[in-house]
C-alpha cells in the first residue's frame, strides 16, 4: 500500500467515526477515573439469575470503573434487597437519586434510568451516622513515672488512647502543638508502648515513633452550621476521603495517610505520619526559587500523588504549597499532598461520566482556577492541575504567577490568558532578577496554564512523559516534533470536549478534526520513532478519546 493510500483510508477512517459521534456504542462520555478495587469488586459477587418472563427485571449494575453486569430479579426486589447482596453496604444510584431501601426496584428502572450505580465509598453522611469505623479515644494523663524516658518538667502527660492503642497497649503522648487549624488544632504526639516492666517505651529509637494529630472540635462545627453559615472547609468530608484513601489497595507515599481516627464527646482526632521537612512553602520561602533540577523532582512526585488521588476518585481542590508538607524518606525529601478539608469525592453519573463540583470558591485564590474563582461549576480534576501548574512556577521562581484568577483584577493572568505566559516569564528574568527557565519549562506551564478551556489543560500522566519531568535533552528537531504532536493533541481534547457535551461543528471544523487527528497518527509515530516516551499519551488516547481511535483503529506507533 502506498503512503497516498494509506493516509487516504487513515481519513476515511475518521470520517465514517465522525459520522457515527451520536452513537452511543462511539461516543466516548469520559469514563470515570480509576479507583481503589475495594469500592468496585462487589458486582462481581451477584448472582445473575434467570431471565423472568413475567413479574421480572432486567438489571444493569455499574461500578465506578464503568464495569457492567446484568442480573435479573424478581420485581418485588427492592434497593434494600439488593444493597444487601453486594459487599460492604454500598451507595446504590439509579437515575443520579440515592433512593430508600424500601423502593422497589422495578419502579425507578426504566427505559430513561437504564442502569444501577453501584459506589461503595464512605461518604459524609456516613461519617455522621457513625457507618464509618471510627474507634472512640481518651484523653489522659499519663503519670511521669511511668515513662522510660522525659519530654519536658511537667509532672504528668497528656496521652492520647485510642482504639489501635487499646489493642495493641501503646498510647500516643502529647509533645507539642504545631499550628492552629480552622476547627481545632495540629499536634505532634510520640507513640509509645506498654513494656512489661509496667512502664512506656519508645521503640526502634524513636523511629516513625513521631505522629500529627489534627484535632477537630465539635463544637466549633456546630457554631458554623447553627450560624448557617457554608464550611469553608468540611472537617467530616475529610475523615470520609482520608478512611476511603486508607481502604485502598495501595498507600502513596506522596499523599498524606490516615493511621487512624478517633473521636471522643468533644472532639474527632485524625492520626497521621509526622512529616519532618515542615511546609513546602517554607522551602521557598527560606531558600527562594528551586532550580529547575529541584523543581523537576518535587512536580513529578506530586504528579505522581495527584494521580492516585484522582483515580482514587478524590480531587484535592486545595493543591498548594502550603498544603504540600516535606518529608524525609532516608536521605531523600519529597513532597506529600495533604490537607483533604477541602477535597471532594469525584461524582459519576449512570454512565461513569465525571460530574462536576459544585459552584464555591473554595481554595487559596492565588491557586485556584479561573473556573472556581467565578463560582461556577468545575471538574476538580482540571482544577487540580491549574493549581499545579502554578506550584511549578512558583517554586522555579519564588513568584506566585497571579495574585487572583481574573483578567479585571489581575495584569498577569491577562497575559496568561492571551498565551503570554512565556514573554512575562522572560521580563521576569530581564527586569527582576528571576532565574532563566529553559524552554522546556516555559511549554510544560504553558500547556497547564490554559484559563479558558479547563479540558484542554495537559492531563496529569502526559506530564510525567514531558521532556521538562523527565529532563531529557532533545536535539531541535525532536523538540519541535514534540511540540507539534502536543499542539495537535491539545485541539483533539477540545474538539473531544465537543463532541461529548453535543456542541455542533461547522463544515471546516469536521474537516480541521479530520485532518488533525490524522496527522496527529503520524507525529506521535514519528516522535516515538525519534525515541521520545509515548506509552501514556497512547494510553490517553486509546482509552478517553475512542471517537478519535476507537478499538479498531486505535493510536499506534507501529506502521
Amino acid at each position: 500500500m502506498s503512503n497516498i493510500d494509506h493516509d487516504n483510508n487513515t481519513q476515511q477512517n475518521i470520517v465514517n467515526n465522525f459520522n457515527n459521534f451520536q452513537s452511543q456504542l462511539i461516543k466516548d462520555t469520559g469514563k470515570y477515573p480509576l479507583v481503589a478495587e475495594v469500592y468496585c469488586n462487589s458486582i462481581n459477587s451477584l448472582v445473575t439469575g434467570q431471565a423472568l418472563v413475567q413479574n421480572g427485571v432486567a438489571l444493569n449494575i455499574v461500578d465506578l470503573r464503568g464495569n457492567m453486569k446484568t442480573i435479573y430479579r424478581p420485581s418485588s426486589t427492592t434497593v434494600g434487597n439488593l444493597r444487601q447482596e453486594l459487599d460492604g453496604n454500598p451507595h446504590i444510584f439509579i437515575g443520579g437519586v440515592e433512593h430508600p431501601d424500601y423502593t422497589a426496584l422495578n419502579s425507578v428502572v426504566n427505559d430513561k434510568t437504564l442502569r444501577v450505580l453501584v459506589d461503595g465509598r464512605p461518604s459524609r453522611n456516613d461519617v455522621e451516622s457513625g457507618a464509618a469505623p471510627i474507634g472512640q479515644c481518651e484523653i489522659m494523663d499519663i503519670q511521669r513515672s511511668s515513662v522510660s524516658f522525659s519530654f519536658n518538667n511537667l509532672p504528668n502527660y497528656k496521652g492520647l488512647l485510642t482504639q489501635n492503642g487499646r489493642e495493641e497497649e501503646f498510647i500516643y503522648i502529647h509533645y507539642k502543638v504545631l499550628q492552629k487549624a480552622i476547627f481545632g488544632q495540629v499536634h505532634l504526639f510520640i507513640r509509645v508502648h506498654l513494656g512489661q516492666d509496667g512502664k512506656y517505651h519508645v521503640l526502634n529509637d524513636g523511629a516513625n515513633s513521631k505522629v500529627a494529630v489534627k484535632q477537630i472540635r465539635k463544637d466549633n462545627i456546630q457554631r458554623q452550621i447553627n450560624a448557617g453559615r457554608e464550611l469553608s472547609e468540611d472537617p467530616l468530608k475529610e475523615v470520609a476521603i482520608m478512611l476511603s484513601l486508607k481502604q485502598g489497595d495501595v498507600q502513596h507515599r506522596n499523599v498524606m495517610n490516615v493511621i487512624e481516627v478517633g473521636q471522643d464527646a468533644r472532639c474527632i482526632y485524625i492520626v497521621m505520619p509526622f512529616a519532618d521537612g515542615g511546609e513546602m512553602f517554607d522551602t521557598v520561602n527560606r531558600g527562594g526559587a528551586q532550580n529547575e533540577g529541584t523543581t523537576r523532582f518535587y512536580i513529578r512526585k506530586m504528579v505522581s500523588g495527584l494521580i492516585h488521588l484522582h483515580e482514587s476518585g478524590v480531587s484535592l481542590n486545595d493543591t498548594s504549597l502550603e498544603n504540600t508538607m516535606m518529608h524525609s524518606f532516608g536521605e531523600q525529601i519529597e513532597p506529600i499532598l495533604m490537607d483533604f478539608g477541602m477535597a471532594s469525592f469525584l461524582l459519576a453519573n449512570d454512565y461513569g461520566a465525571r460530574l462536576l463540583n459544585k459552584a464555591n470558591q473554595q481554595g487559596k485564590i492565588a491557586y485556584i482556577a479561573p473556573e472556581v474563582y467565578k463560582r461556577v461549576q468545575y471538574d476538580g480534576v482540571y482544577a487540580d492541575i491549574w493549581s499545579l501548574g502554578v506550584i511549578t512556577i512558583m517554586l522555579a521562581t519564588g513568584c506566585p504567577p497571579v495574585e487572583k484568577p481574573s483578567r479585571t483584577e489581575c495584569v498577569r493572568f491577562r497575559l496568561i490568558q492571551e498565551g503570554n505566559l512565556s514573554n512575562m516569564l522572560d521580563i521576569w528574568h530581564r527586569d527582576y532578577g528571576v532565574p532563566s527557565l529553559t524552554p522546556y519549562f516555559h511549554d510544560f506551564v504553558f500547556r497547564i496554564l490554559i484559563a479558558d478551556k479547563a479540558w484542554q489543560r495537559l492531563p496529569l500522566s502526559l506530564m510525567l512523559e514531558h521532556p521538562f519531568v523527565t529532563g531529557q535533552i532533545l536535539n531541535n528537531d525532536v523538540w519541535g516534533r514534540y511540540k507539534t504532536m502536543m499542539d495537535m493533541f491539545q485541539k483533539l481534547l477540545d474538539y473531544a470536549y465537543k463532541i461529548n457535551n453535543n456542541i455542533g461543528f461547522s463544515v471546516t471544523q469536521q474537516e480541521d478534526v479530520v485532518n488533525i487527528a490524522s496527522a496527529f497518527r503520524l507525529e506521535a509515530r514519528a516522535y516515538a520513532g525519534s525515541g521520545g516516551d509515548v506509552d501514556n499519551l497512547l494510553d490517553w488516547c486509546n482509552s478517553k478519546m475512542k471517537c478519535f481511535f476507537p478499538p479498531n483503529f486505535e493510536l499506534s506507533v507501529q506502521q
